[in-house]
């Protein structure tokens, strides 16, 4: 309890400070960005935290952390001195949406603590290497975090995210298998009060901001698609084998009528198949899967547990929007404090956005550029140099920031790529119902009633444009294979569509009233569809050959983006139905908030289901990741902690190499490199890795050689300060391995099962 305190009063009061030095500059908003303070001083932190370290100007510690967050503490009294009145004014009159905005915070992270409290271990799918990113980043004091898994080697991976919430861990003087879990529980509570904020901030009547922001929070963190419902059909019910077929999704099919139904599919992880949707099996769902895809959803993530890029960077996204909708409010001819700092904010999000997942790169750009294109839209008389100058120099800035990062990140992408696989229009649908029945309607409906004018021309021209883009780019790419499976007519057509309606819709309403909520909104689901688009005609190529992680980190913000606008057509809803229509028309609306229950409830029925399948198993009630290894394993738990209070972070650890389960259990735990580990892992994120084969030989050599000197040479090439032998060396090696070991160095921690040695130079 102590710990989780300590950890969320450290983030409060980054917040509080970043609001108190952001006040003046975010006048514009409703809430002066009270709901995005605690993403940007998290990230104010981090990113001075990062540059004082890769530039070795003081040692990157505890103490440093501290001096940091004072030094931002000290501005912060100052202008709160300066403008108490003001400050007062505004808390006074607007306590209620900061009560209801920190409540959401607090209220979301309690609910996913509770979760990783009683599944609090850190064991399966990429869990063990976020582990081991976030223990090296705890241990860098200089530079950037080391592979835990490739001596001598940097982390080639977009890890600020792990950096960011390895301050807070330094800050709180927590060990990175507790840190682990807090930080998977906040990501959700920024997400959800970002999330919250961006409506509330764009939404102009107030009554409506809460309970529109609330479900826009609801639907980003907790909605899901509707496997689950299909999951517990096709457990408990009879149903017919042509239906399962035409579904065709592994583990979904024809069962025998259960004498006693279950309200949850009970087959083991059943909702990791959530996300395995997308796939051809053939005509008849006979053949060998062609297109095994990740289509993840944020709770799927936060449940499944994995602290990974995607995952954290969703926040920072959605506070990053937020300072675009800053951008289209300030007079770029003019330079003053207030737009001077603005820009630096943006730059600051945009770097650390890009830092944290460099899958949003294209996404952040492109909404940048855009934020711009659309002033222009509504404000025809600024030149379109000026409007260019801006977006381009905060981006230039912005990769000059990280210029370091960029310098020593290896490049495993293999180019851009016509997609030879694509959806089927029932996969889609299974995805994206429990949204689309809420937006895609709604969107029809504006299209459908809105008022040609004068300028309609320069509203398809825009629109033409945005939906071809990707269609161009297809047509450019290098086509590598014919898929046998679905068309690409068959899902891409519909999507294609939805762009150029959400598009249109959006440019027609800046063009007549500004851009005022119902433009941005609309904005926001036409770039969701275009994220959906891009996959099916192009994928960005890697080690996979395929279209996985294109659909994998696209698919994942447009969700972000399509509860937003899901939010919002609810909100759309109920203004229709509170007005006069007839018969006809009232049917249908009616009609319309029926199924969209239904959808939304089928995307909701996931969250129960899906949290009693995963807790019904644990043992454990913890926050401590290594839980099972401190009381099943005691002699592997001392020996990390033994290794923890004993190395530096420029030493080297011997261990057994392998891939997934307890493989570099101690270079994950504690940060500390050794020779080679996840060679698989190592292989997607560095490309082709010609040295792997030749390290994983020198580790069995090392292990079983009896030549003193020849273990000796190896071990000083790769900088090994210590070397374990325990139960996984035995299992990998056999019983007769570190013969040489007591010759060339000694035994510095024992018990019955497991050796740590200290090498000789």
């Amino acid at each position: 309890m102590q710990q989780v305190l300590v950890w969320l009063i450290l983030i409060e009061i980054i917040g509080i400070v970043s609001f108190l030095i952001t006040f003046k500059s975010f006048h514009a908003l409703n809430d002066r960005g009270f709901a995005i303070s605690k993403v940007i001083g998290l990230s104010t932190l981090s990113l001075l935290s990062w540059l004082i370290s890769v530039t070795n100007i003081i040692p990157r510690n505890t103490l440093t952390l501290y001096l940091i967050l004072i030094i931002l503490t000290i501005p912060a009294i100052m202008l709160s001195y300066y403008q108490k009145r003001e400050i007062k004014i505004f808390i006074l009159s607007n306590w209620k949406p900061i009560w209801w905005l920190q409540s959401l915070y607090l209220i979301f992270f309690l609910v996913f603590i509770i979760i990783r409290y009683y599944a609090p271990l850190i064991t399966h799918t990429e869990q063990p290497m976020d582990l081991a990113f976030l223990s090296a980043s705890m241990i860098t004091n200089s530079g950037v975090p080391l592979d835990p898994w490739l001596k001598g080697e940097t982390i080639n991976y977009y890890y600020f995210g792990y950096w960011i919430f390895s301050d807070i861990s330094k800050l709180s003087f927590l060990v990175p298998e507790i840190s682990y879990n807090l930080a998977i529980s906040t990501v959700p509570a920024l997400l959800a009060i970002s999330s919250a904020g961006l409506v509330f901030n764009i939404i102009k009547e107030i009554k409506t901001r809460f309970w529109v922001g609330t479900i826009a929070a609801l639907f980003s963190c907790f909605l899901s698609n509707t496997y689950s419902v299909l999951a517990w059909l096709s457990e408990n019910l009879i149903s017919s084998k042509n239906f399962w077929n035409s579904i065709c999704i592994e583990g979904l099919k024809k069962s025998e009528f259960s004498e006693s139904l279950v309200w949850y599919p009970t087959q083991f992880w059943w909702w990791f198949n959530s996300t395995r949707i997308i796939n051809f099996f053939g005509a008849n769902c006979d053949k060998n899967g062609s297109d095994y895809t990740i289509t993840e959803t944020p709770f799927f993530s936060y449940l499944l547990g994995d602290l990974h890029p995607h995952v954290m960077g969703a926040p920072f996204v959605i506070a990053f929007i937020t300072i675009c909708l800053l951008l289209t409010k300030i007079n770029i001819s003019k330079i003053n404090i207030r737009s001077v700092s603005l820009i630096t904010f943006t730059t600051l999000l945009l770097t650390i956005s890009n830092f944290i997942n460099m899958w949003n790169t294209p996404i952040l750009i492109s909404i940048l550029f855009m934020t711009f294109i659309v002033r222009k839209i509504y404000q025809p008389n600024i030149p379109i140099i000026r409007l260019f100058i801006l977006p381009t120099t905060i981006t230039l800035i912005s990769f000059l920031i990280m210029t370091p990062y960029i310098l020593n990140l290896g490049n495993s992408i293999t180019g851009i790529y016509a997609s030879h696989s694509h959806t089927s229009l029932n996969h889609g649908l299974i995805i994206w119902l429990p949204l689309w029945i809420l937006i895609v309607p709604y969107m029809i409906k504006d299209f459908l009633t809105s008022q040609i004018n004068k300028n309609i021309k320069q509203v398809i021209f825009v629109s033409v444009t945005v939906t071809l883009i990707p269609w161009l780019i297809k047509v450019l790419s290098p086509l590598k294979s014919i898929s046998d499976g679905p068309s690409l007519l068959e899902f891409a057509v519909p999507v294609s569509l939805m762009v150029f309606i959400s598009i249109f819709v959006a440019t027609n309403h800046t063009i007549k009233k500004g851009l005022n909520e119902d433009s941005i909104f609309t904005y926001l689901i036409g770039l969701g569809f275009l994220l959906v688009l891009i996959p099916e005609l192009f994928y960005i190529g890697d080690i996979f050959e395929n279209r996985m992680n294109t659909i994998f980190k696209f698919y994942y913000q447009a969700w972000i983006l399509f509860s937003l606008g899901a939010a919002y057509s609810l909100k759309k809803i109920f203004e229709l139905m509170q007005k006069k229509r007839s018969f006809k028309i009232d049917l249908i609306i009616k009609t319309w908030m029926m199924l969209s229950l239904i959808g939304i409830l089928s995307g909701l029925y996931f969250v129960p289901t899906s949290i009693k399948s995963k807790l019904e198993d644990s043992e454990f009630r913890s926050l401590n990741g290594l839980i099972d290894i401190k009381e099943k394993k005691p002699d592997i738990y001392q020996a990390i902690i033994f290794i923890r209070n004993q190395t530096n972070p420029e030493d080297g650890i011997l261990e057994a190499t392998g891939e997934w389960d307890e493989s570099g259990i101690f270079s994950r735990t504690t940060g500390i490199q050794n020779i080679i580990n996840w060679p698989g892992h190592q292989i997607q994120w560095r490309g082709s890795l010609d040295e792997l084969s030749i390290r994983n030989s020198d580790v069995e050599t090392i292990y079983k050689t009896y030549n003193n000197q020849l273990a000796k040479d190896k071990l000083n090439f790769y900088s090994i300060k210590y070397g374990v032998v325990g139960p996984n060396e035995v299992i990998k090696y056999g019983n007769k391995i570190g013969q040489t070991f007591d010759d060339i160095g000694y035994v510095i921690f024992e018990t019955s099962t497991i050796k740590i040695y200290e090498f000789n130079n």
